[in-house]
């Protein structure tokens, strides 16, 4: 009686899954993923941190200078009638 064979596994069980109360591993596309969206965070964070944050179309400009403006007066509608006190 000592000697008995292991019982066969039931049908339609893999194994995957029998180890108690473990959850099964995430898919190896998910962890790739994960891992790739992880070091592209890191990466913009590091860039965010050396160029101090500074973005926008502002930052092509030297210090203390400030844009021309092109606009030299309200703008006007071809076929409208321009507001009262301003010249077409």
């Amino acid at each position: 009686m000592s000697d008995q064979p292991p019982r066969p596994a039931p049908v339609g069980d893999t194994g995957a899954g029998s180890h108690g109360d473990v959850p099964p591993r995430l898919p190896r596309w998910l962890r790739v993923s994960l891992v790739v969206l992880g070091v592209l965070l890191v990466l913009g964070v590091a860039v965010l941190l050396v160029s101090g944050g500074e973005h926008g179309p502002d930052r092509h400009l030297s210090s203390g200078a400030t844009p021309a403006s092109t606009a030299t007066g309200p703008a006007v509608v071809a076929g409208s009638t321009p507001l009262p006190g301003t010249h077409p």
